[in-house]
């Protein structure tokens, strides 16, 4: 009897150190993030954020703690059609913005959606410009318009913790 008793409690043993063993490779799975140069990560406990990580390893706890990427060098692309020029005419822009996040915390508390704020923020200050001139003045001025751009752009999103380094306008028809 004793030597059954042995038997079942050895194998119960077995069966609880598989058991720790998955759980504790789970555990150190889901909780383990490696953050690329180019990336941070904002982490996130119960609503309230604990700050930026990265690059390296990153550990959270797992169904605690959120994760948000934050890509530290994003490029948008826009496109804008159907504008009315002063001359009435229809003209089409296409916007390109490449910059940098200065800030993630900002970056996410900020803006839950940085691609549509600032596709906004082009849209209304295009057609007001677009609107005050003529489809002449704004073929021959298009780095004057890059440059209002690029400054309006500069000032909203800079309370955003984004900063553009690079805005051009193509396809101007």
């Amino acid at each position: 009897m004793s030597s059954i008793s042995t038997d079942i409690l050895i194998k119960a043993m077995v069966v609880i150190g598989l058991v720790l063993f998955f759980l504790s490779t789970a555990f150190v799975r889901f909780s383990t993030k490696i953050v690329p140069e180019s990336k941070r990560v904002v982490i996130m406990r119960f609503g309230k954020i604990l700050g930026s990580r990265g690059p390296g390893i990153v550990t959270l706890i797992p169904m605690i703690d959120y994760a948000i990427w934050v890509d530290l060098q994003p490029t948008f692309h826009y496109k804008y059609g159907n504008l009315l020029t002063s001359d009435n005419q229809m003209i089409s822009q296409a916007v390109t913005v490449e910059g940098k996040v200065t800030d993630p915390e900002k970056y996410v508390i900020n803006v839950p959606n940085l691609e549509n704020a600032l596709s906004r923020v082009i849209e209304i200050e295009i057609t007001d410009i677009v609107k005050s001139k003529s489809r002449d003045e704004l073929m021959q001025r298009r780095d004057w318009l890059e440059d209002q751009l690029k400054d309006v752009l500069y000032r909203s999103s800079r309370l955003w913790g984004f900063e553009v380094s690079k805005l051009s306008i193509h396809d101007t028809q």
